[in-house]
């Protein structure tokens, strides 16, 4: 499922384990590495702004950051790791590729018994791109420029996009309330107006969904937010093309 369900909370400290692990490798092997070739390695410059790297994209860094805020942890101080089912390999190759393309790094992936986990091991690239961003579940985001990437992070993370028998649903669901407050004000300043937010109890804590409640929602978020989930972007074409057929079927009958 989208919110990491299935996951208990020993699966999810094995992962925090297995990712520190792997963190702390590559930090020796960092270590291990003399000043010149660090500098050679990271190119390093001062720390500023996210706008005065060159060799970063600011879309896919912002698609990135929905991503992480969605399914990612800290590794303590030295980098962000991110879970993925094992359901859907083919969206770790489109995380590996994103985080290649943003910040010009080969994140490694690790296979455990109930999930893939994508590590970003680099201090440089967590103190200057997403410290700070996220503590106890809730969200604390920059000002973004591309927000239609960002929330296709977040609905490609933490959003369902589902169509059986003949019913299609578009959510968002998260714990904290004010993350779904701030995914309402993106949506609604790209024009999305009808949009329903309520909360129900699941295993014991309040679940709040935002949910797209019409066809031309769906259409417009087809347009707008470019999903890259493989498995999820299929489904929504899906949508479309089933909606849209209904509605000529339905023109057609009653010669309008």
């Amino acid at each position: 499922m989208v919110w990491n369900k299935g996951l208990t909370k020993e699966t999810d400290n094995r992962i925090k384990d297995m990712s520190l692990k792997i963190a702390t490798g590559q930090k020796k092997a960092w270590n291990e590495l003399n000043i010149k070739e660090r500098k050679d390695r990271l190119k390093l410059s001062p720390r500023t702004t996210v706008k005065s790297y060159s060799l970063i994209s600011r879309k896919d860094y912002e698609y990135l950051l929905g991503v992480f805020l969605g399914d990612g942890t800290y590794l303590g101080k030295d980098g962000i790791s991110i879970c993925v089912g094992l359901q859907d390999s083919s969206f770790v190759d489109v995380i590996q590729q994103c985080i290649k393309d943003a910040f010009e790094y080969n994140a490694s992936v690790c296979k455990m018994p109930s999930c893939f986990i994508i590590n970003l091991c680099s201090q440089w690239i967590l103190h200057n791109y997403f410290e700070g961003m996220k503590k106890d579940y809730f969200w604390f985001v920059p000002k973004l420029e591309f927000p239609e990437e960002f929330l296709a992070g977040c609905f490609d993370t933490d959003g369902c996009i589902s169509l059986q028998k003949k019913r299609a649903e578009i959510i968002f669901a998260q714990k904290r309330e004010p993350n779904v407050l701030l995914v309402s004000q993106l949506l609604q300043k790209l024009g999305f107006n009808r949009l329903g937010i309520h909360s129900y109890p699941r295993n014991g804590f309040p679940i709040t969904i935002l949910e797209l409640s019409c066809f031309e929602m769906f259409k417009k978020f087809s347009e707008i937010i470019k999903i890259r989930h493989p498995r999820k972007k299929d489904i929504l074409e899906n949508i479309i093309r089933f909606y849209d057929f209904r509605y000529e079927r339905r023109r057609f009958n009653y010669g309008t």
